[in-house]
């Protein structure tokens, strides 16, 4: 699969390009579906499956004072789309200017440089400035410029759309078994290990802290996962050493420390892993945050954590 920052760097589609477009935060069941359509559609027509797709997130332009709650790097999302069978993703810089531009702006500027004959989008997909555009928008303009519309129905789970605002509702609540749902794959982090005040090895169970990322994080609270471990300088794939692990979200209220922080305690291993970068994908949450009378209560609770997260992950 290859990347390309800018339609320069997009090699000429004589025969017309397949394209999915969306900011697709998260790569949910639901952007899986729109993704999955084109790339068959691709396959079908003997093309190349392209995603365009935009850097930062346009909440990140367009309010810049609300929080981001990101689910997904761009990396973690090229990711996904590797995985999905997409050939080449079309990462568009999205700012003010690019947030200006009109609905016809945008396929005269992009769409038609590509040569695209075939878009999938969502159904509740909306482009242009003000987000004037909307699905039968792009298709009436696909009309006049020679490409096909193909609006992707919602994906539903329990009656509700599955969206990546129902993911992070999830997440907020600590309810990691109910994002994985949605996602079709485990939430996952991904950190550098970094320096702690290692109480959990005073307390009998070696924790490495991983700098709080860009990402949206689980609420408070201790959390049952997997963590790849990568070698120092690479980046945690598949191929990496697995480990289960209880892994531990929140601030230290028993020792009346307000900073939040990701502490991860390998189960059943004492490699040493200070400097290296991991991955967590999250499996099922423990507990909730909570305060304890003392270190011997702590380290009591934290013992019944262990064995309640070893429980959960067991096949």
């Amino acid at each position: 699969m290859r990347i390309a920052r800018s339609i320069k760097e997009v090699e000429p589609a004589p025969g017309g390009r397949t394209l999915a477009i969306g900011n697709f935060d998260g790569v949910h069941l639901g952007h899986r579906r729109i993704v999955e359509a084109a790339v068959a559609r691709a396959r079908e027509a003997g093309e190349e499956a392209t995603v365009i797709t935009f850097e930062p997130h346009p909440r990140a332009v367009l309010r810049p004072q609300a929080p981001r709650e990101m689910l997904t790097t761009f990396e973690d999302k090229a990711e996904q789309f590797r995985h999905l069978g997409v050939d080449l993703v079309l990462c568009l810089t999205f700012d003010a200017a690019f947030a200006a531009q009109s609905p016809q702006g945008f396929v005269e500027g992009v769409l038609v440089p590509v040569n695209a004959r075939d878009v999938y989008v969502g159904a509740n997909y909306r482009f242009g400035h003000d987000r004037a555009g909307d699905a039968a928008t792009l298709a009436a303009l696909g009309a006049h410029y020679g490409f096909a519309v193909h609006p992707q129905s919602f994906f539903t789970r329990d009656g509700r759309r599955v969206s990546s605002s129902r993911v992070r509702e999830a997440l907020k609540a600590g309810d990691v078994a109910e994002a994985r749902a949605l996602l079709g794959r485990p939430y996952c982090l991904k950190g550098q290990v970094v320096a702690g005040a290692n109480r959990g090895r005073d307390l009998g169970f070696p924790t490495a802290n991983l700098k709080i990322p860009e990402e949206l994080v689980p609420a408070n609270g201790v959390y049952a996962a997997r963590v790849a471990v990568s070698e120092p300088g690479e980046e945690p794939e598949g191929r990496d050493a697995w480990y289960d692990a209880a892994v531990y979200v929140g601030t230290r209220p028993t020792f009346a420390e307000a900073e939040r922080l990701i502490e991860v305690h390998l189960l059943d291993t004492r490699r040493e892993i200070y400097d290296h970068r991991i991955r967590i994908e999250f499996a099922d949450r423990v507990r909730a945050e909570m305060a304890f009378a003392n270190r011997d209560a702590l380290a009591a609770q934290i013992r019944r954590d262990v064995e309640r997260a070893r429980a959960l992950l067991a096949p």
